[in-house]
Protein backbone atom coordinates (compact mmCIF):
# COMPACT_ATOMS: atom_id res chain seq x y z
CA UNK A 1 0.00 0.00 0.00
CA UNK A 2 1.96 3.39 -1.08
CA UNK A 3 -0.29 5.21 1.57
CA UNK A 4 2.64 3.83 4.14
CA UNK A 5 5.52 6.13 3.40
CA UNK A 6 3.93 8.53 1.43
CA UNK A 7 7.22 10.27 0.23
CA UNK A 8 7.05 13.27 -0.67
CA UNK A 9 10.10 15.76 -2.49
CA UNK A 10 10.49 18.88 -1.93
CA UNK A 11 13.05 21.58 -3.94
CA UNK A 12 16.48 22.68 -2.08
CA UNK A 13 17.22 25.83 -1.62
CA UNK A 14 18.72 28.03 -4.35
CA UNK A 15 22.41 29.11 -4.06
CA UNK A 16 23.01 32.05 -1.76
CA UNK A 17 18.97 32.20 -0.63
CA UNK A 18 18.10 31.31 2.62
CA UNK A 19 17.46 28.14 4.10
CA UNK A 20 14.41 26.39 3.85
CA UNK A 21 12.48 25.11 6.51
CA UNK A 22 12.17 21.21 6.95
CA UNK A 23 9.09 20.60 4.62
CA UNK A 24 9.80 17.04 4.74
CA UNK A 25 10.25 16.57 8.56
CA UNK A 26 7.09 18.65 8.84
CA UNK A 27 5.05 16.37 7.06
CA UNK A 28 6.52 13.15 8.51
CA UNK A 29 5.76 15.00 11.33
CA UNK A 30 1.62 15.18 10.51
CA UNK A 31 1.35 12.11 8.32
CA UNK A 32 -0.14 9.78 10.44
CA UNK A 33 -2.66 12.61 10.65
CA UNK A 34 -4.20 10.52 7.55
CA UNK A 35 -5.64 7.05 6.80
CA UNK A 36 -3.22 5.29 4.46
CA UNK A 37 -5.37 5.78 1.30
CA UNK A 38 -5.66 9.12 1.31
CA UNK A 39 -1.57 9.77 2.47
CA UNK A 40 -0.37 10.28 -1.46
CA UNK A 41 -3.48 12.96 -1.94
CA UNK A 42 -2.56 14.02 0.90
CA UNK A 43 1.70 14.53 0.71
CA UNK A 44 0.92 16.50 -3.03
CA UNK A 45 -1.63 18.67 -1.41
CA UNK A 46 0.80 19.68 1.59
CA UNK A 47 3.38 20.03 -0.86
CA UNK A 48 1.68 22.42 -3.36
CA UNK A 49 0.51 24.32 -0.38
CA UNK A 50 3.97 24.68 1.19
CA UNK A 51 5.98 24.96 -2.13
CA UNK A 52 3.68 25.73 -4.72
CA UNK A 53 5.14 25.78 -8.38
CA UNK A 54 6.11 28.97 -9.84
CA UNK A 55 2.33 30.89 -11.08
CA UNK A 56 0.25 29.17 -8.43
CA UNK A 57 -2.54 31.72 -6.90
CA UNK A 58 -3.04 32.33 -4.01
CA UNK A 59 -6.51 30.69 -4.26
CA UNK A 60 -4.85 27.52 -5.47
CA UNK A 61 -2.68 27.31 -2.47
CA UNK A 62 -6.43 27.83 -0.36
CA UNK A 63 -7.72 24.92 -2.26
CA UNK A 64 -5.13 22.53 -1.50
CA UNK A 65 -4.86 23.33 2.38
CA UNK A 66 -8.46 23.10 2.51
CA UNK A 67 -8.58 19.71 0.34
CA UNK A 68 -5.78 19.00 2.86
CA UNK A 69 -8.19 19.37 5.78
CA UNK A 70 -10.59 17.57 4.55
CA UNK A 71 -8.21 14.52 3.74
CA UNK A 72 -7.32 14.50 7.83
CA UNK A 73 -9.32 12.36 10.14
CA UNK A 74 -11.82 13.82 11.95
CA UNK A 75 -10.24 13.84 15.17
CA UNK A 76 -7.71 15.92 13.53
CA UNK A 77 -9.38 18.72 11.39
CA UNK A 78 -9.64 21.10 14.00
CA UNK A 79 -6.15 21.49 14.06
CA UNK A 80 -5.98 23.58 10.19
CA UNK A 81 -7.70 27.10 10.29
CA UNK A 82 -7.86 29.63 7.57
CA UNK A 83 -8.69 33.02 8.90
CA UNK A 84 -9.76 36.15 6.99
CA UNK A 85 -8.49 39.26 8.43
CA UNK A 86 -11.16 41.64 7.29
CA UNK A 87 -10.21 44.76 5.61
CA UNK A 88 -6.94 43.54 4.86
CA UNK A 89 -7.05 40.79 1.72
CA UNK A 90 -5.26 38.48 3.87
CA UNK A 91 -6.11 35.15 4.68
CA UNK A 92 -3.85 33.03 7.46
CA UNK A 93 -3.53 29.55 6.95
CA UNK A 94 -2.04 27.66 9.58
CA UNK A 95 -1.39 23.56 11.02
CA UNK A 96 -0.86 23.30 14.92
CA UNK A 97 0.35 19.84 15.74
CA UNK A 98 0.05 20.09 19.32
CA UNK A 99 3.80 19.76 19.91
CA UNK A 100 4.41 23.85 19.48
CA UNK A 101 5.43 22.66 16.06
CA UNK A 102 7.82 24.04 13.35
CA UNK A 103 5.20 24.29 10.55
CA UNK A 104 5.05 28.30 9.74
CA UNK A 105 1.33 29.81 8.85
CA UNK A 106 1.04 31.02 5.74
CA UNK A 107 -0.60 34.25 4.67
CA UNK A 108 -2.52 34.46 1.45
CA UNK A 109 -3.36 37.79 0.03
CA UNK A 110 -6.39 37.81 -2.23
CA UNK A 111 -9.43 39.37 -2.83
CA UNK A 112 -13.09 38.64 -1.03
CA UNK A 113 -14.26 37.66 -4.46
CA UNK A 114 -11.69 35.10 -4.73
CA UNK A 115 -11.85 34.06 -0.71
CA UNK A 116 -15.51 33.01 -1.35
CA UNK A 117 -15.14 31.63 -4.51
CA UNK A 118 -12.44 29.27 -3.17
CA UNK A 119 -14.66 28.15 -0.42
CA UNK A 120 -17.34 27.45 -2.20
CA UNK A 121 -15.73 26.03 -5.36
CA UNK A 122 -13.91 23.17 -2.67
CA UNK A 123 -17.65 23.02 -1.36
CA UNK A 124 -18.77 21.51 -4.66
CA UNK A 125 -16.09 19.23 -4.66
CA UNK A 126 -16.45 17.64 -1.22
CA UNK A 127 -19.56 15.75 -0.42
CA UNK A 128 -21.63 17.81 1.88
CA UNK A 129 -22.15 14.23 4.04
CA UNK A 130 -18.43 13.67 3.88
CA UNK A 131 -16.21 14.04 7.03
CA UNK A 132 -15.42 17.85 6.89
CA UNK A 133 -15.55 20.43 9.49
CA UNK A 134 -17.67 23.07 9.73
CA UNK A 135 -14.79 25.46 9.58
CA UNK A 136 -14.17 24.29 5.78
CA UNK A 137 -17.27 25.59 4.98
CA UNK A 138 -16.98 29.23 6.66
CA UNK A 139 -13.84 30.16 8.01
CA UNK A 140 -13.55 32.69 10.64
CA UNK A 141 -12.63 36.36 9.56
CA UNK A 142 -10.77 38.11 12.42
CA UNK A 143 -10.88 41.81 12.61
CA UNK A 144 -10.52 44.14 15.60
CA UNK A 145 -13.91 43.92 16.52
CA UNK A 146 -13.44 40.10 17.21
CA UNK A 147 -15.11 37.12 15.42
CA UNK A 148 -17.05 37.74 12.32
CA UNK A 149 -18.23 35.33 10.23
CA UNK A 150 -17.20 35.59 6.42
CA UNK A 151 -20.30 35.53 4.00
CA UNK A 152 -20.94 35.97 0.46
CA UNK A 153 -22.58 39.30 -1.21
CA UNK A 154 -25.83 38.73 -3.11
CA UNK A 155 -28.36 36.31 -3.15
CA UNK A 156 -28.49 32.19 -3.36
CA UNK A 157 -28.44 30.90 -6.96
CA UNK A 158 -31.89 29.98 -8.39
CA UNK A 159 -32.66 27.09 -10.84
CA UNK A 160 -33.62 29.38 -13.41
CA UNK A 161 -30.73 31.10 -13.27
CA UNK A 162 -28.77 27.53 -13.24
CA UNK A 163 -30.67 26.55 -16.34
CA UNK A 164 -30.28 30.44 -18.21
CA UNK A 165 -26.61 30.04 -17.53
CA UNK A 166 -26.57 26.75 -19.45
CA UNK A 167 -28.57 27.25 -22.37
CA UNK A 168 -26.12 30.27 -23.63
CA UNK A 169 -24.32 29.63 -25.85
CA UNK A 170 -20.49 29.05 -25.61
CA UNK A 171 -19.75 32.74 -27.32
CA UNK A 172 -22.07 34.48 -25.10
CA UNK A 173 -20.69 32.67 -22.08
CA UNK A 174 -17.60 34.56 -23.28
CA UNK A 175 -19.22 37.43 -23.81
CA UNK A 176 -20.86 37.83 -20.71
CA UNK A 177 -16.95 37.45 -19.43
CA UNK A 178 -17.63 34.39 -17.33
CA UNK A 179 -19.45 32.75 -14.97
CA UNK A 180 -18.43 35.19 -12.11
CA UNK A 181 -19.06 38.39 -14.19
CA UNK A 182 -22.40 36.94 -14.81
CA UNK A 183 -23.10 36.06 -11.80
CA UNK A 184 -21.85 39.07 -10.45
CA UNK A 185 -24.16 40.97 -13.08
CA UNK A 186 -27.38 38.87 -11.95
CA UNK A 187 -27.13 39.81 -8.22
CA UNK A 188 -25.76 35.83 -7.49
CA UNK A 189 -23.56 35.28 -4.73
CA UNK A 190 -19.97 34.70 -6.04
CA UNK A 191 -20.15 31.61 -3.48
CA UNK A 192 -23.13 30.37 -4.56
CA UNK A 193 -22.84 30.49 -8.58
CA UNK A 194 -19.05 28.79 -7.93
CA UNK A 195 -20.76 25.91 -6.63
CA UNK A 196 -22.92 25.23 -9.77
CA UNK A 197 -21.22 26.75 -12.82
CA UNK A 198 -18.11 26.78 -14.55
CA UNK A 199 -17.43 29.23 -18.07
CA UNK A 200 -18.24 26.93 -19.88
CA UNK A 201 -21.58 25.06 -18.51
CA UNK A 202 -22.22 23.23 -15.22
CA UNK A 203 -20.59 21.90 -12.27
CA UNK A 204 -21.96 18.01 -11.26
CA UNK A 205 -23.68 19.90 -8.74
CA UNK A 206 -25.52 22.32 -11.03
CA UNK A 207 -26.43 19.73 -12.80
CA UNK A 208 -28.02 17.94 -10.07
CA UNK A 209 -29.74 21.10 -9.44
CA UNK A 210 -31.77 21.04 -12.97
CA UNK A 211 -32.79 17.34 -12.52
CA UNK A 212 -35.89 16.84 -11.39
CA UNK A 213 -35.97 15.30 -7.81
CA UNK A 214 -37.30 11.70 -9.53
CA UNK A 215 -34.18 11.91 -11.72
CA UNK A 216 -31.24 12.90 -9.87
CA UNK A 217 -30.46 9.53 -8.46
CA UNK A 218 -30.89 6.10 -6.48
CA UNK A 219 -28.57 5.89 -3.31
CA UNK A 220 -25.42 4.11 -3.83
CA UNK A 221 -25.36 0.11 -3.16
CA UNK A 222 -22.87 -1.87 -1.31
CA UNK A 223 -21.91 -3.51 -4.62
CA UNK A 224 -21.11 0.14 -6.06
CA UNK A 225 -19.32 0.39 -3.30
CA UNK A 226 -17.80 -2.18 -3.59
CA UNK A 227 -16.57 -1.46 -7.85
CA UNK A 228 -15.24 2.01 -6.86
CA UNK A 229 -13.02 0.58 -4.55
CA UNK A 230 -11.69 -2.32 -6.74
CA UNK A 231 -10.65 -0.02 -9.42
CA UNK A 232 -7.46 0.79 -9.53
CA UNK A 233 -6.23 4.17 -8.88
CA UNK A 234 -5.36 5.12 -12.46
CA UNK A 235 -8.99 3.92 -13.67
CA UNK A 236 -10.29 6.33 -11.14
CA UNK A 237 -8.75 9.11 -13.11
CA UNK A 238 -9.85 8.17 -16.23
CA UNK A 239 -13.42 8.21 -14.89
CA UNK A 240 -12.80 11.43 -13.89
CA UNK A 241 -13.17 10.86 -10.25
CA UNK A 242 -16.05 9.70 -7.82
CA UNK A 243 -18.33 12.82 -8.75
CA UNK A 244 -18.21 11.91 -12.59
CA UNK A 245 -18.32 8.01 -12.07
CA UNK A 246 -21.01 8.26 -9.89
CA UNK A 247 -23.56 10.25 -12.37
CA UNK A 248 -22.19 8.12 -14.69
CA UNK A 249 -23.48 5.25 -12.97
CA UNK A 250 -27.13 7.03 -11.69
CA UNK A 251 -26.04 7.51 -8.39
CA UNK A 252 -27.05 10.13 -6.33
CA UNK A 253 -24.32 12.53 -5.75
CA UNK A 254 -24.89 13.04 -2.01
CA UNK A 255 -25.36 9.51 -1.29
CA UNK A 256 -22.16 8.88 -3.31
CA UNK A 257 -20.02 11.30 -1.33
CA UNK A 258 -20.90 9.98 2.07
CA UNK A 259 -18.73 6.93 0.93
CA UNK A 260 -16.34 7.75 -1.52
CA UNK A 261 -13.58 9.58 -2.40
CA UNK A 262 -11.24 10.21 -5.47
CA UNK A 263 -8.75 7.56 -4.22
CA UNK A 264 -10.91 5.21 -2.39
CA UNK A 265 -13.58 4.79 0.25
CA UNK A 266 -13.91 7.19 3.22
CA UNK A 267 -14.60 5.52 6.92
CA UNK A 268 -18.74 5.34 6.36
CA UNK A 269 -18.11 3.89 2.88
CA UNK A 270 -15.51 0.65 4.43
CA UNK A 271 -18.27 0.39 7.34
CA UNK A 272 -20.87 -0.19 4.73
CA UNK A 273 -18.91 -3.18 2.80
CA UNK A 274 -18.92 -4.80 6.14
CA UNK A 275 -21.47 -7.53 6.87
CA UNK A 276 -23.91 -6.11 9.64
CA UNK A 277 -22.81 -8.48 12.24
CA UNK A 278 -19.47 -7.99 11.36
CA UNK A 279 -18.94 -4.21 11.69
CA UNK A 280 -17.52 -4.82 15.18
CA UNK A 281 -17.47 -3.64 18.54
CA UNK A 282 -16.16 -0.51 20.20
CA UNK A 283 -12.73 -0.54 21.33
CA UNK A 284 -11.64 -0.96 24.51
CA UNK A 285 -9.11 0.47 26.85
CA UNK A 286 -6.89 -2.84 26.49
CA UNK A 287 -7.16 -2.52 22.78
CA UNK A 288 -6.01 1.38 22.66
CA UNK A 289 -2.79 -0.24 24.93
CA UNK A 290 -2.31 -2.90 22.46
CA UNK A 291 -1.74 -0.52 19.94
CA UNK A 292 -0.07 2.06 21.52
CA UNK A 293 2.41 -0.76 22.79
CA UNK A 294 2.88 -1.95 19.06
CA UNK A 295 6.34 -0.97 17.86
CA UNK A 296 6.04 1.58 14.46
CA UNK A 297 7.34 -0.94 11.94
CA UNK A 298 4.68 -3.69 13.21
CA UNK A 299 2.45 -0.76 12.71
CA UNK A 300 3.30 0.07 9.62
CA UNK A 301 3.06 -3.97 8.70
CA UNK A 302 -0.88 -4.12 10.01
CA UNK A 303 -1.78 -1.93 7.41
CA UNK A 304 -2.67 1.39 9.95
CA UNK A 305 -4.86 1.83 12.27
CA UNK A 306 -7.71 1.13 10.03
CA UNK A 307 -6.61 -2.30 9.14
CA UNK A 308 -5.69 -3.44 12.39
CA UNK A 309 -8.89 -2.60 13.71
CA UNK A 310 -10.75 -4.54 11.32
CA UNK A 311 -8.53 -7.45 12.20
CA UNK A 312 -9.32 -7.09 15.86
CA UNK A 313 -13.41 -6.69 15.23
CA UNK A 314 -13.34 -3.30 16.28
CA UNK A 315 -15.49 -0.79 14.67
CA UNK A 316 -14.11 2.53 12.47
CA UNK A 317 -15.97 5.16 13.68
CA UNK A 318 -14.83 3.77 17.69
CA UNK A 319 -11.26 3.04 16.67
CA UNK A 320 -10.81 6.56 14.41
CA UNK A 321 -11.48 8.40 17.66
CA UNK A 322 -8.77 7.19 19.63
CA UNK A 323 -6.09 5.54 17.23
CA UNK A 324 -3.75 7.10 14.68
CA UNK A 325 -1.24 5.34 12.46
CA UNK A 326 1.54 5.82 14.73
CA UNK A 327 0.16 5.57 17.95
CA UNK A 328 -2.62 7.53 19.73
CA UNK A 329 -4.53 10.86 19.01
CA UNK A 330 -4.99 12.84 22.10
CA UNK A 331 -8.56 11.04 23.32
CA UNK A 332 -6.90 7.98 23.14
CA UNK A 333 -4.10 9.40 25.72
CA UNK A 334 -6.30 10.65 28.14
CA UNK A 335 -8.83 7.58 27.89
CA UNK A 336 -5.96 5.83 29.26
CA UNK A 337 -5.32 7.94 31.84
CA UNK A 338 -6.19 6.87 35.40
CA UNK A 339 -9.73 8.44 36.26
CA UNK A 340 -8.20 10.87 38.65
CA UNK A 341 -5.71 12.07 36.34
CA UNK A 342 -7.70 13.14 33.38
CA UNK A 343 -8.24 16.50 34.36
CA UNK A 344 -11.31 17.98 34.92
CA UNK A 345 -14.41 19.72 33.25
CA UNK A 346 -13.73 23.25 31.69
CA UNK A 347 -15.45 26.25 33.52
CA UNK A 348 -16.67 29.65 32.25
CA UNK A 349 -13.27 31.11 33.59
CA UNK A 350 -11.18 28.88 31.59
CA UNK A 351 -13.63 29.18 28.30
CA UNK A 352 -12.98 33.44 28.81
CA UNK A 353 -9.45 32.25 29.04
CA UNK A 354 -9.00 31.25 26.01
CA UNK A 355 -11.37 33.34 24.02
CA UNK A 356 -9.33 36.02 25.06
CA UNK A 357 -6.34 34.82 24.16
CA UNK A 358 -4.64 36.99 21.03
CA UNK A 359 -4.90 34.98 17.73
CA UNK A 360 -1.01 34.57 17.83
CA UNK A 361 -0.92 33.19 21.37
CA UNK A 362 -3.35 30.49 20.24
CA UNK A 363 -0.97 29.25 17.86
CA UNK A 364 1.28 29.30 20.49
CA UNK A 365 -0.06 27.46 22.95
CA UNK A 366 -0.57 24.74 20.14
CA UNK A 367 -4.28 24.70 19.74
CA UNK A 368 -6.96 24.41 21.92
CA UNK A 369 -6.25 20.38 22.54
CA UNK A 370 -2.64 21.45 23.81
CA UNK A 371 -3.73 24.36 26.06
CA UNK A 372 -6.59 22.19 27.44
CA UNK A 373 -4.03 19.63 28.59
CA UNK A 374 -1.38 21.73 29.73
CA UNK A 375 -4.59 23.37 32.05
CA UNK A 376 -5.31 19.76 33.07
CA UNK A 377 -8.49 20.30 31.24
CA UNK A 378 -10.63 16.87 29.81
CA UNK A 379 -9.92 16.92 26.40
CA UNK A 380 -13.87 15.53 26.27
CA UNK A 381 -14.99 18.84 27.93
CA UNK A 382 -12.95 20.73 26.47
CA UNK A 383 -13.48 20.07 22.77
CA UNK A 384 -17.24 21.04 23.08
CA UNK A 385 -16.15 24.26 24.07
CA UNK A 386 -13.09 25.48 22.11
CA UNK A 387 -11.64 25.94 18.14
CA UNK A 388 -8.26 26.65 17.27
CA UNK A 389 -9.52 30.09 16.86
CA UNK A 390 -11.94 30.56 19.30
CA UNK A 391 -15.38 29.08 20.61
CA UNK A 392 -17.80 26.36 19.51
CA UNK A 393 -21.38 27.86 19.68
CA UNK A 394 -21.79 26.08 22.63
CA UNK A 395 -18.69 27.77 24.01
CA UNK A 396 -20.46 31.39 22.85
CA UNK A 397 -24.28 30.30 24.63
CA UNK A 398 -22.33 29.20 28.36
CA UNK A 399 -20.75 32.12 28.49
CA UNK A 400 -24.05 34.45 27.86
CA UNK A 401 -26.06 35.20 31.43
CA UNK A 402 -28.42 32.68 32.30
CA UNK A 403 -31.25 35.13 30.77
CA UNK A 404 -29.56 35.97 27.58
CA UNK A 405 -29.39 32.18 26.64
CA UNK A 406 -32.62 31.74 25.00
CA UNK A 407 -35.51 29.21 25.79
CA UNK A 408 -35.75 25.49 25.14
CA UNK A 409 -37.68 25.10 21.79
CA UNK A 410 -41.11 24.17 21.91
CA UNK A 411 -43.15 21.44 19.98
CA UNK A 412 -45.09 24.12 18.44
CA UNK A 413 -42.06 25.46 17.13
CA UNK A 414 -40.85 22.41 15.96
CA UNK A 415 -44.07 22.11 14.33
Amino acid sequence: MRGIGAVIHFRSPTPGSTSLPDFSGMWNSIRDWFALSAQDEAAQCFRAFYQPDEGTSPPDRLKHFLRLKALASPGRQDNFTAERILGTGETICMIASGKNSDLPSVTLHMSDQEWHSTQHQKEAVDSPLSSVSDDNQAATATGTGGGVEARPKGSPITRTQIQAWQELSPEAKREAGGWKVWAQSQGISIGSAGACLTNTGLKPRGAVRLQPPGERGSSITNAQIQVWQDLPLEAKREAGGWIRWAQAQGINIGSAGACLTNTGLTPRGTIRLQPTGERGTPIINMQIRAWQDLPLEAKREAGGWMTWAQAQGITIDSAGTFLTNSGLTPFGTERLKPPGERGTPITNQQIRAWQYLPQEAKREAGGWITWAQAQGITIGSARTFLTNSGLTSFGTERLKPPGERGTSITNMQIR
